[in-house]
């Protein structure tokens, strides 16, 4: 499984060493304080990592339309959802492209089941 893990902004070598040697991982790539590995191993025993995301695609901001458009979106949806980014003023463009992908797609913004998360990194 790949993982997007967002570092603790103190000190981001140590969060970088802590997750690579619990996963024991020698391939990955660091965004600023974004992390990507592929593992197996648990990582909920990270101290200096803010945020452990299951990644399912990466992509170019001007391919994220298309990507979205030909994602099975179905295979993560349950009951319903929210789009939440890292840029909220593309949230509701990012949430419809879902929408139509669903079949009897439900919102919910206040507690959802299912929180797709779009970071856009430099």
């Amino acid at each position: 499984m790949k993982y997007l893990l967002e570092l603790s902004g103190e000190n981001i070598e140590l969060s970088k060493y802590e997750a690579l040697s619990i996963s024991d991982i020698k391939n990955y790539k660091l965004i600023n304080k974004y992390l990507i590995i592929e593992t197996k191993n648990n990582l909920s025993r990270l101290a200096y990592t803010k945020k452990i995301y299951k990644l399912v695609f990466t992509t170019t901001e001007n391919k994220i339309k298309n990507k979205i458009k030909s994602f099975n979106w179905r295979k993560y949806y349950k009951k319903n959802f929210a789009v939440r980014s890292n840029k909220s003023n593309l949230e509701s463009g990012l949430a419809s492209l879902i929408w139509n992908k669903l079949e009897k797609p439900k919102v919910n913004l206040t507690k959802p089941i299912t929180q797709f998360e779009f970071l856009f990194l430099k």
